[in-house]
C-alpha cells in the first residue's frame, strides 16, 4: 500500500492505494515544519491515522509532499516524524510544490502555481523545478493567497475602509472585533491559518464589486511577481491548483488573460494529479 500526502499549511489529505482498490482518503490538520517541531508533527500526523489505523499499519511506501519543506533540515524533520509511525515503510519528502507541478504537469514543461493558504510557483522541465520566484512566507509574500486575501479584508476591516454593506456582512460573520483580531494575529501560535480563514468570507461575497477588485489586486500581484518573472511565460501552459484558485477561478482566468497567460487547468487540490502521478488511477 502507497500513502501519498499533501500538506498545506491549514489541511492536508492522506491518500491510500492499494492495487487497482479505490483509494481511501483522510483529511488532517496541516503540517508545516516552519511553524511546527517535530513533536507536533508526530502528534498531528498520530491523531490522524488512529483513526486509520486498518490502513497505515499495511503502508509499504510513503510520498509526502507539503509546505515549508524546501529545505534538508525542513524535510528531515517531517521524515522523523513519519519514522514514528510508518516505522517499516519507505519514506520520501518533497515540498508542496514539486507536488504541485508533478500533479499539474505529470512529465510535461509549464509554469505551475499554488493559490491555496499560501502561495508559490516555479517553472517545471518535466521532472524537476529548475526556477522558482522564492514565496517568502506569510510576512513577506504569499501574494494571491488566502492569507493575503485574509489580510486586506482584515486591515480594511480594521480601518473602516470596507463598504458599509459589506462591513455589516463581515461583523455577521464573525464574533471577532478590534482587540481579538489583533490578538489573533500577533499571539496566534498558527496565525496564518487564522487570516486565511477569511477568505471563506470573500468567497461567500465573491459576487461584490469591492470583494471581485480585491481578488484582482491579489491575483494581479501574485501573477506580476511571480508568473511574469519566469523565462518562456507567455509560451507555457500556466496550471493552478489550491483551494483559492479553484474558488475564484473565474477572477483569475480573468486577469490571467489580461496578461495573455495560457491558464489550461486549475484543480482544487494535487491529490487526483499525485495518485496518476505515482502510476494508479483514481
Amino acid at each position: 500500500m502507497i500513502c501519498i500526502c499533501d500538506s498545506g499549511s491549514s489541511k492536508a489529505l492522506w491518500g491510500f492505494i492499494e492495487n487497482t482498490n479505490a483509494p481511501r482518503y483522510i483529511y488532517s490538520a496541516g503540517i508545516n515544519p516552519a511553524t511546527m517541531s517535530e513533536d507536533e508533527i508526530h502528534t498531528s500526523i498520530q491523531s490522524a491515522m488512529d483513526e486509520f489505523s486498518d490502513c497505515y499499519q499495511h503502508v509499504h511506501e510513503v510520498c509526502f509532499y507539503g509546505a515549508g519543506c524546501s529545505t534538508t533540515a525542513a524535510k528531515s524533520k517531517v521524515e522523523n516524524a513519519l519514522k514514528k509511525i510508518f516505522c517499516k515503510s519507505c519514506i520520501s519528502v518533497q515540498s508542496d510544490l514539486l507536488g504541485a507541478a508533478r500533479s499539474l504537469f505529470g512529465n510535461q514543461k509549464g509554469i505551475a502555481c499554488i493559490l491555496g493558504t499560501g502561495s508559490n510557483s516555479c517553472l517545471y522541465d518535466g521532472k524537476d523545478i529548475t526556477e522558482n520566484v522564492p514565496s517568502l512566507g506569510y510576512i513577506l509574500g504569499d501574494e494571491g493567497s488566502g492569507t493575503a486575501i485574509g489580510k486586506k479584508l482584515l486591515s480594511d476591516y480594521l480601518r473602516g475602509l470596507m463598504p458599509a454593506d459589506i462591513q455589516i456582512a463581515f461583523e455577521e460573520y464573525t464574533p471577532d472585533r478590534y482587540a481579538d483580531i489583533i490578538d489573533n494575529v500577533y499571539n496566534n501560535s498558527i496565525p496564518n491559518r487564522y487570516i486565511a480563514s477569511f477568505a471563506k468570507f470573500a468567497a461567500k461575497f465573491k459576487h461584490h464589486k469591492y470583494i471581485q477588485n480585491t481578488l484582482r489586486v491579489m491575483f494581479e500581484q501574485f501573477i506580476s511577481t511571480h508568473v511574469l518573472r519566469y523565462s518562456m511565460y507567455n509560451a507555457l501552459p500556466v496550471r493552478f491548483t489550491g483551494s483559492v484558485a479553484y474558488h475564484f477561478q473565474d477572477i483569475l482566468r480573468e486577469t490571467a488573460k489580461n496578461y495573455e497567460l495560457n491558464v489550461d487547468l486549475i484543480t482544487e487540490h494535487p491529490m487526483p494529479g499525485l495518485i496518476k502521478y505515482h502510476g494508479k488511477s483514481e
